[in-house]
Protein backbone atom coordinates (compact mmCIF):
# COMPACT_ATOMS: atom_id res chain seq x y z
CA UNK A 1 0.00 0.00 0.00
CA UNK A 2 1.20 3.41 -0.42
CA UNK A 3 1.46 5.48 1.97
CA UNK A 4 -1.08 8.68 2.50
CA UNK A 5 1.49 11.31 2.79
CA UNK A 6 2.57 10.17 -1.24
CA UNK A 7 0.76 12.24 -3.82
CA UNK A 8 -0.56 8.75 -5.42
CA UNK A 9 -2.19 7.84 -2.74
CA UNK A 10 -5.56 6.19 -3.70
CA UNK A 11 -8.56 6.52 -1.10
CA UNK A 12 -10.03 4.11 -3.08
CA UNK A 13 -7.32 1.55 -3.00
CA UNK A 14 -9.04 -1.57 -1.22
CA UNK A 15 -12.26 -1.57 -3.51
CA UNK A 16 -10.38 -0.55 -6.76
CA UNK A 17 -10.67 -3.38 -8.53
CA UNK A 18 -14.45 -4.00 -7.96
CA UNK A 19 -15.11 -0.36 -9.11
CA UNK A 20 -12.66 -0.66 -12.44
CA UNK A 21 -14.69 -4.05 -12.96
CA UNK A 22 -18.23 -1.70 -12.69
CA UNK A 23 -16.38 0.49 -15.35
CA UNK A 24 -14.93 -2.25 -17.20
CA UNK A 25 -18.52 -2.99 -17.67
CA UNK A 26 -20.23 0.35 -18.44
CA UNK A 27 -17.67 0.70 -21.18
CA UNK A 28 -19.48 -2.35 -23.44
CA UNK A 29 -22.26 -0.32 -23.92
CA UNK A 30 -23.04 0.99 -27.25
CA UNK A 31 -22.85 4.58 -26.71
CA UNK A 32 -26.08 7.20 -27.85
CA UNK A 33 -25.72 10.45 -29.98
CA UNK A 34 -26.52 12.63 -26.65
CA UNK A 35 -24.39 12.58 -23.02
CA UNK A 36 -24.75 14.25 -19.96
CA UNK A 37 -21.90 14.75 -16.71
CA UNK A 38 -23.04 15.63 -13.77
CA UNK A 39 -22.87 15.14 -10.26
CA UNK A 40 -24.65 12.89 -7.73
CA UNK A 41 -24.87 11.97 -4.00
CA UNK A 42 -24.69 8.55 -2.58
CA UNK A 43 -26.34 9.26 0.62
CA UNK A 44 -24.24 8.19 3.50
CA UNK A 45 -23.49 9.29 7.25
CA UNK A 46 -21.33 6.87 8.52
CA UNK A 47 -16.99 8.20 8.90
CA UNK A 48 -15.75 8.20 5.59
CA UNK A 49 -12.65 10.67 4.47
CA UNK A 50 -14.78 10.38 1.51
CA UNK A 51 -17.90 12.15 2.92
CA UNK A 52 -19.02 15.76 1.27
CA UNK A 53 -21.83 17.73 1.97
CA UNK A 54 -23.90 19.43 -0.58
CA UNK A 55 -26.32 21.79 0.56
CA UNK A 56 -28.53 21.34 -2.94
CA UNK A 57 -28.83 18.02 -2.91
CA UNK A 58 -31.83 16.10 -1.45
CA UNK A 59 -29.22 14.14 0.30
CA UNK A 60 -27.02 16.80 1.68
CA UNK A 61 -24.67 14.37 2.83
CA UNK A 62 -23.00 11.33 1.43
CA UNK A 63 -20.41 10.60 -1.27
CA UNK A 64 -20.20 12.82 -4.45
CA UNK A 65 -20.05 10.88 -7.74
CA UNK A 66 -19.31 12.46 -11.28
CA UNK A 67 -20.95 10.54 -13.74
CA UNK A 68 -21.72 10.11 -17.38
CA UNK A 69 -24.94 9.19 -18.57
CA UNK A 70 -26.88 8.72 -22.21
CA UNK A 71 -30.17 10.52 -22.85
CA UNK A 72 -31.78 7.22 -21.84
CA UNK A 73 -30.52 7.59 -18.50
CA UNK A 74 -28.07 4.37 -18.93
CA UNK A 75 -25.10 5.19 -17.42
CA UNK A 76 -21.33 4.85 -18.99
CA UNK A 77 -19.25 5.82 -16.47
CA UNK A 78 -18.47 7.49 -13.25
CA UNK A 79 -15.68 8.67 -10.85
CA UNK A 80 -15.85 8.77 -7.30
CA UNK A 81 -15.10 12.07 -5.89
CA UNK A 82 -11.47 11.83 -3.52
CA UNK A 83 -10.57 15.45 -3.43
CA UNK A 84 -7.14 16.01 -5.07
CA UNK A 85 -6.50 13.07 -7.73
CA UNK A 86 -9.57 12.58 -8.72
CA UNK A 87 -9.17 13.75 -12.23
CA UNK A 88 -5.48 13.21 -13.84
CA UNK A 89 -5.99 15.43 -17.00
CA UNK A 90 -3.84 18.48 -17.10
CA UNK A 91 -6.18 20.40 -19.41
CA UNK A 92 -6.28 23.69 -17.71
CA UNK A 93 -9.45 23.59 -17.26
CA UNK A 94 -9.79 23.13 -13.38
CA UNK A 95 -11.46 19.72 -11.69
CA UNK A 96 -14.70 20.70 -13.40
CA UNK A 97 -13.66 20.53 -16.92
CA UNK A 98 -11.00 17.87 -16.78
CA UNK A 99 -13.70 15.97 -15.32
CA UNK A 100 -15.59 16.22 -18.57
CA UNK A 101 -12.49 16.02 -20.41
CA UNK A 102 -12.18 12.36 -19.25
CA UNK A 103 -15.84 10.86 -19.91
CA UNK A 104 -15.93 12.17 -23.68
CA UNK A 105 -12.22 10.72 -24.40
CA UNK A 106 -13.67 7.43 -25.40
CA UNK A 107 -16.34 8.51 -27.45
CA UNK A 108 -15.73 8.58 -31.33
CA UNK A 109 -14.17 11.72 -32.81
CA UNK A 110 -16.09 14.67 -35.19
CA UNK A 111 -19.63 11.76 -35.39
CA UNK A 112 -21.66 14.46 -34.04
CA UNK A 113 -21.92 13.55 -30.36
CA UNK A 114 -23.38 16.05 -27.92
CA UNK A 115 -22.71 16.65 -24.44
CA UNK A 116 -24.48 18.44 -21.81
CA UNK A 117 -23.61 19.72 -18.48
CA UNK A 118 -24.64 22.32 -15.67
CA UNK A 119 -22.89 25.48 -14.51
CA UNK A 120 -20.54 23.57 -12.14
CA UNK A 121 -19.32 22.13 -15.22
CA UNK A 122 -19.86 24.60 -18.13
CA UNK A 123 -17.75 27.33 -19.12
CA UNK A 124 -16.64 29.05 -22.61
CA UNK A 125 -13.06 27.44 -22.37
CA UNK A 126 -14.64 23.85 -21.91
CA UNK A 127 -16.93 24.43 -24.75
CA UNK A 128 -14.05 25.42 -26.87
CA UNK A 129 -12.17 22.20 -25.69
CA UNK A 130 -14.73 19.80 -26.64
CA UNK A 131 -15.29 21.35 -30.11
CA UNK A 132 -11.17 20.33 -30.51
CA UNK A 133 -12.07 16.82 -29.82
CA UNK A 134 -15.31 16.82 -32.19
CA UNK A 135 -17.86 17.08 -29.33
CA UNK A 136 -20.82 19.52 -29.75
CA UNK A 137 -22.27 20.61 -26.48
CA UNK A 138 -24.90 22.58 -24.56
CA UNK A 139 -25.09 23.47 -20.83
CA UNK A 140 -26.26 25.89 -18.66
CA UNK A 141 -23.35 28.21 -17.28
CA UNK A 142 -22.31 31.05 -14.64
CA UNK A 143 -21.95 34.57 -16.39
CA UNK A 144 -18.33 34.90 -14.91
CA UNK A 145 -17.18 31.73 -16.99
CA UNK A 146 -18.06 33.44 -20.06
CA UNK A 147 -15.03 36.06 -20.62
CA UNK A 148 -16.10 38.94 -20.62
CA UNK A 149 -19.49 38.50 -22.52
CA UNK A 150 -21.90 40.96 -21.53
CA UNK A 151 -25.67 40.16 -21.63
CA UNK A 152 -28.64 42.15 -20.54
CA UNK A 153 -29.52 42.34 -16.89
CA UNK A 154 -32.15 40.33 -15.49
CA UNK A 155 -34.34 43.65 -14.72
CA UNK A 156 -34.51 44.91 -18.04
CA UNK A 157 -35.23 41.42 -19.56
CA UNK A 158 -37.91 41.45 -16.89
CA UNK A 159 -39.46 44.93 -18.49
CA UNK A 160 -39.39 42.82 -22.00
CA UNK A 161 -41.31 40.32 -20.29
CA UNK A 162 -41.65 36.51 -20.12
CA UNK A 163 -39.65 34.65 -22.84
CA UNK A 164 -37.77 37.62 -23.72
CA UNK A 165 -33.81 36.63 -24.56
CA UNK A 166 -30.20 38.22 -25.16
CA UNK A 167 -27.38 36.53 -26.82
CA UNK A 168 -23.97 37.05 -28.32
CA UNK A 169 -21.96 34.80 -30.83
CA UNK A 170 -18.33 34.33 -30.80
CA UNK A 171 -17.16 34.09 -34.29
CA UNK A 172 -13.66 32.60 -34.35
CA UNK A 173 -15.14 29.67 -32.83
CA UNK A 174 -18.50 30.13 -33.27
CA UNK A 175 -20.03 29.49 -29.69
CA UNK A 176 -23.00 31.36 -28.98
CA UNK A 177 -24.37 32.46 -25.39
CA UNK A 178 -27.82 33.20 -24.64
CA UNK A 179 -29.81 34.50 -21.32
CA UNK A 180 -33.39 33.06 -21.12
CA UNK A 181 -35.97 34.99 -18.90
CA UNK A 182 -38.47 32.68 -17.96
CA UNK A 183 -39.71 32.60 -13.96
CA UNK A 184 -36.30 34.10 -13.96
CA UNK A 185 -33.04 34.02 -15.84
CA UNK A 186 -30.99 31.12 -17.25
CA UNK A 187 -27.78 31.49 -19.00
CA UNK A 188 -26.49 28.77 -21.83
CA UNK A 189 -24.14 28.24 -24.12
CA UNK A 190 -23.58 26.02 -27.19
CA UNK A 191 -21.04 24.85 -29.84
CA UNK A 192 -23.80 23.81 -31.81
CA UNK A 193 -27.54 25.79 -31.26
CA UNK A 194 -28.71 29.22 -31.28
CA UNK A 195 -32.24 31.08 -30.96
CA UNK A 196 -33.90 29.61 -34.00
CA UNK A 197 -36.76 28.46 -34.26
CA UNK A 198 -38.36 29.91 -31.42
CA UNK A 199 -41.36 27.94 -30.48
CA UNK A 200 -43.85 28.74 -27.17
CA UNK A 201 -44.53 26.70 -24.61
CA UNK A 202 -46.72 27.13 -21.91
CA UNK A 203 -46.67 28.85 -18.42
CA UNK A 204 -48.69 29.41 -15.45
CA UNK A 205 -49.39 33.26 -15.52
CA UNK A 206 -50.19 34.48 -11.90
CA UNK A 207 -51.23 38.14 -13.48
CA UNK A 208 -53.54 36.55 -15.96
CA UNK A 209 -54.17 33.52 -13.77
CA UNK A 210 -54.33 31.23 -16.75
CA UNK A 211 -51.71 29.60 -19.04
CA UNK A 212 -49.77 31.80 -21.61
CA UNK A 213 -47.87 30.71 -24.46
CA UNK A 214 -43.91 31.89 -23.70
CA UNK A 215 -41.38 31.81 -26.62
CA UNK A 216 -38.88 29.35 -26.25
CA UNK A 217 -35.21 29.59 -28.09
CA UNK A 218 -34.10 26.11 -29.68
CA UNK A 219 -31.36 26.18 -27.31
CA UNK A 220 -32.98 25.94 -24.37
CA UNK A 221 -35.71 22.62 -26.11
CA UNK A 222 -32.29 20.99 -26.89
CA UNK A 223 -30.96 21.12 -23.32
CA UNK A 224 -34.75 20.51 -21.82
CA UNK A 225 -34.62 17.66 -24.21
CA UNK A 226 -31.12 15.73 -23.67
CA UNK A 227 -29.87 16.18 -20.28
CA UNK A 228 -30.24 12.26 -19.07
CA UNK A 229 -29.78 13.43 -15.34
CA UNK A 230 -33.56 13.69 -14.41
CA UNK A 231 -34.34 10.52 -16.15
CA UNK A 232 -31.24 8.96 -14.42
CA UNK A 233 -32.07 10.17 -10.89
CA UNK A 234 -35.53 8.70 -11.12
CA UNK A 235 -33.97 5.16 -11.95
CA UNK A 236 -31.64 5.30 -9.00
CA UNK A 237 -34.36 6.40 -6.96
CA UNK A 238 -36.57 3.55 -8.16
CA UNK A 239 -33.67 0.92 -7.66
CA UNK A 240 -32.32 2.31 -4.89
CA UNK A 241 -30.72 -0.33 -2.09
CA UNK A 242 -31.27 0.52 1.44
CA UNK A 243 -28.75 -1.66 3.44
CA UNK A 244 -29.16 -1.15 6.85
CA UNK A 245 -26.18 -1.86 9.45
CA UNK A 246 -27.02 -3.65 13.01
CA UNK A 247 -24.68 -3.08 15.85
CA UNK A 248 -24.53 -5.73 18.64
CA UNK A 249 -23.41 -5.08 21.41
CA UNK A 250 -20.14 -6.68 23.05
CA UNK A 251 -21.95 -9.25 25.59
CA UNK A 252 -24.48 -10.17 23.20
CA UNK A 253 -23.76 -13.82 20.84
CA UNK A 254 -24.80 -13.03 17.02
CA UNK A 255 -27.43 -16.10 16.26
CA UNK A 256 -25.41 -18.78 13.90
Amino acid sequence: MIRREDPNYDKLLKVRPFVDKIKQGFSIIEPEEYHSVYELIISFKGHSSLKQYVKSKPHKWGIKVFAHAGSSGIEYDFEIYRGQGTAHNDTGLDISGDIVIRFVEGLPKYKKFKVFTDNWFTSYNLISALKNYGILAVGTVRPTRLQGCNLKADSELKKQGQGSCDYRTETERNIMALKWYDNKSVVLASSYKGVSPVEPVKRWSVGERKYIDVPRPDIVREYNRSIGVDLHDMLVALYRSNIGVKILSKDRIPPP
